[in-house]
C-alpha cells in the first residue's frame, strides 16, 4: 500500500495505520488515531448513532534556521513551557507544539453537527497555574451543584 499523500511504500504498521509514511506524518501532523473513548451512546441533541471521530490539529509556524515552516500536531489541552539554558539563567523560548498533555479527540454527529470534545489522556495533565490548568472538583465540599 503507498502512502495517501506521496505515494511512496510503507513500511511500519504505524505507517499502515495511518496510510501514511512517517515523513509526511511528521510534516503533517498525523499520528496513529488512539482508541476510542466517547461512550457507544447516541447523540445528546438528536439521538443519532452515527459519528465522524476525529483528532483535530494545531497548525502554526516554526522557525526552522532562517526559514519559517509550517507545523501541524494533534491539539492538546496545555503544554509545558520549554527552557533555554542561557549563561546564567534559564528563560522560557517558543513553544514546542509537538510535547503537549491531554491529547483531544472529538466526535461529530452526522445526523445534526453537534460536537462533542473527549481528552483520553486526562490524568496526564499537570495541574500547575503556569500551564492554565487546576482541579475543579464540585463534591470536594462546599455548595451543592444544582
Amino acid at each position: 500500500m503507498p502512502c495517501s499523500i506521496c505515494a511512496f511504500g510503507l513500511s511500519t504498521p504505524a505507517e499502515h495505520a495511518m496510510q501514511t509514511c512517517a515523513a509526511c506524518a511528521a510534516k503533517c501532523g498525523i499520528v496513529p488515531m488512539p482508541p476510542a473513548t466517547r461512550p457507544p451512546a447516541p447523540c445528546q441533541r438528536c439521538n443519532g448513532r452515527v459519528f465522524v471521530r476525529a483528532i483535530p490539529r494545531e497548525h502554526t509556524s516554526a522557525r526552522s534556521g532562517e526559514q519559517n515552516t509550517q507545523v501541524s500536531v494533534p491539539m492538546f489541552v496545555t503544554h509545558r513551557p520549554s527552557l533555554h539554558d542561557g549563561w546564567v539563567l534559564k528563560y522560557a523560548k517558543e513553544l514546542e507544539v509537538e510535547n503537549g498533555f491531554g491529547v483531544l479527540e472529538l466526535y461529530i454527529c452526522r445526523a445534526c453537527g453537534f460536537v462533542e470534545w473527549y481528552c483520553p489522556t486526562v490524568a496526564a495533565i499537570p495541574l500547575q497555574p503556569n500551564m492554565m490548568t487546576e482541579l475543579v472538583d464540585y463534591d470536594a465540599g462546599g455548595e451543592p451543584y444544582r
